[in-house]
């Protein structure tokens, strides 16, 4: 019995030294040491690197690290930076300048902080970085603690890409399940996804310190493609013209990113996803394809279920290349495919005597669709009766 409990004090020793020796929770550590009543609120800038100019992996290697150590301490109430990397933005925030006056002012209006935590690392040429951090009151500017430390730099060098992947499998699976009902919010998947989606500091963190994007929604919004090269734009909706509060979004905006197919990810400005959907405009080519499926041979452009199909769809198509805009025709074969690799091969078929240019398509699996040269309007839409074998 004695040597077990002699053994288990050596084990306690050994862990406390351990952490005495580790250089972010001895930094941490000093700068909390004035955590009070007056100082409770914190934010933490990204820090800078005296090598270089604006964000870095290294300092945001440094910052992530640091604030996992400040976070576990709790002697602070640390800000995620999700919730202010917007303002950063704004007032155009050097990491190697350090916090202006109007940056302090502007989050302590904006977030109630108390104080800031600032850094700068320099390089010491032998694998190894000097990290130097200060707590500055938000009051007046004036430091409160400041603390040094030596740093192992055991980070992948800057250059340093991560391997292309697509979408985690719960992703993709959401992503599939919109494309067949218009929504995945719901299903049981859905609620999985909330369990674990990035929505603790310490994920957001990581995400960043392992090379992703400065802003977490981007690193969400790459997340959700079907493959690294599938084409993605994302606009930022401000609150004072949005109804973010019906929606549950935290902070000043959210972002809306639209892929290539037509499907929608809605991400609030901590990297939370609200929703993800494809609108009725383009669930209705998906579920015109398999209704296309099932009756093969016949032409769905002149059945009863068209008409309601091109009520939702609500335009015209402008598909022929030397009369009109090919980009367009391009933009609507892409809205029909069931991915982004699908293979596809056209026709171009020019006006005779007998009958008005058209082009038609051949997607990889048999569907096929004919736009008509002089309306735009797709003429058929079928797929082929499979031949027999003899």
């Amino acid at each position: 019995m004695k040597r077990f409990s002699g053994l288990v004090l050596i084990l306690l020793f050994a862990a406390a030294a351990m952490a005495a020796d580790d250089p972010y929770r001895a930094l941490a550590r000093k700068l909390s040491a004035p955590a009070g009543k007056r100082l409770k609120k914190v934010a933490i800038l990204p820090f800078g690197c005296a090598e270089s100019t604006g964000t870095s992996k290294e300092g945001n290697v440094l910052t992530a690290r640091l604030t996992t150590e400040l976070v576990n301490l709790h002697k602070f109430t640390i800000i995620d930076r999700g919730q202010f990397y917007k303002i950063l933005e704004v007032l155009s925030f050097r990491p190697e300048a350090g916090a202006s006056p109007d940056i302090i002012r502007t989050l302590e209006k904006k977030l109630g902080i108390d104080a800031i935590i600032a850094g700068m690392s320099s390089d010491l040429g032998d694998g190894s970085v000097e990290l130097n951090a200060w707590l500055i009151k938000a009051e007046d500017g004036s430091a409160a603690a400041a603390g040094r430390a030596v740093i192992s730099r055991d980070w992948a060098p800057e250059s340093a890409e991560p391997p292309a992947e697509g979408p985690p499998a719960l992703r993709a699976t959401l992503r599939a399940l919109a494309k067949q009902n218009g929504r995945a919010a719901g299903t049981p998947e859905w609620a999985e996804f909330l369990k674990i989606k990035a929505a603790s500091l310490a994920t957001r963190l990581s995400i960043t310190a392992l090379g992703g994007s400065e802003k977490i929604a981007d690193a969400e919004i790459e997340a959700w493609k079907i493959s690294p090269s599938e084409q993605v734009s994302s606009v930022y909706y401000l609150c004072s013209a949005a109804s973010c509060d019906k929606m549950g979004i935290k902070g000043e905006g959210y972002f809306k990113a639209y892929y290539s197919d037509g499907f929608v990810v809605q991400i609030d400005e901590t990297g939370d996803v609200l929703d993800c959907y494809y609108p009725e405009k383009s669930i209705a080519r998906a579920k015109m394809r398999q209704l296309a499926k099932t009756r093969q041979g016949q032409n769905m452009a002149v059945s009863p279920e068209w008409s309601k199909f091109q009520q939702v769809m609500d335009f015209k198509y402008f598909p022929v290349p030397d009369k009109r805009d090919p980009d367009s025709l391009r933009s609507e074969i892409d809205r029909w495919k069931t991915g982004t690799d699908e293979e596809v091969t056209g026709d171009y078929s020019r006006e005779t005597e007998d009958a008005a240019d058209f082009y038609g398509v051949v997607f990889s699996d048999g569907f096929s669709l004919v736009f008509d040269g002089p309306t735009g309007a797709i003429t058929s839409c079928q797929y082929e009766v499979p031949e027999k074998a003899e």
